[in-house]
């Protein structure tokens, strides 16, 4: 299993158009240093990545979480149910956002918007007002969404409408 804060440094990291190297100034390190901590080689001081979650938006709670469970023997590390919650897959302890529950889509809408962890294409799809006025999508598809594509990649809002409209073609529903 790769190490999580591996990959959202990385992603994060390119997400900004920066080179290894401005991207360890922000934090006063080396470009060398990022590139063992986007490989996976060593992990950053806790310190250092909360500092690095914290401009990621990513809850202290969850940061720390993280930074356990990166640091725990593979064979241990999905006794911590942390790696269902980061990526994507199943339930944790801590319990997956059920969308489902908003009945207002003003309500979904922000919920979406506000969600650290769901994949950023996502979270453009629902800032889109264009784009949520024309597909309006329900909890239950938006819980598809994020269980069926999230795993894939960040993505774009284009390809969050996509999977929707493949959504609703299988279910019939049309768009």
């Amino acid at each position: 299993m790769a190490k999580i804060i591996a990959q959202r440094l990385m992603r994060h990291r390119k997400k900004l158009k920066l080179t290894q190297d401005e991207f360890g100034q922000q934090y006063k390190i080396s470009g060398p240093a990022v590139f063992k901590f986007e490989k996976g080689y060593v992990t950053p001081s806790l310190e250092l990545w909360l500092k690095m979650a914290k401009a990621m938006g990513i809850p202290v709670k969850t940061a720390v979480l993280m930074h356990v469970h990166d640091k725990l023997p593979e064979a241990q590390k999905q006794l911590t149910g942390i790696a269902a919650l980061i990526e994507g897959e199943g339930e944790s302890h801590l319990g997956k956002d059920d969308f489902r529950k908003f009945k207002k889509k003003d309500d979904l809408r922000q919920a979406i918007a506000n969600h650290q962890l769901l994949p950023d294409g996502l979270r453009e799809f629902a800032a889109s007002q264009e784009m949520w006025t024309m597909y309006r999508p329900t909890g239950e598809e938006v819980n598809i969404l994020r269980d069926a594509f999230g795993p894939l990649g960040e993505g774009k809002a284009r390809d969050f409408c996509d999977g929707l409209r493949l959504i609703r073609e299988f279910r019939g529903t049309g768009v």
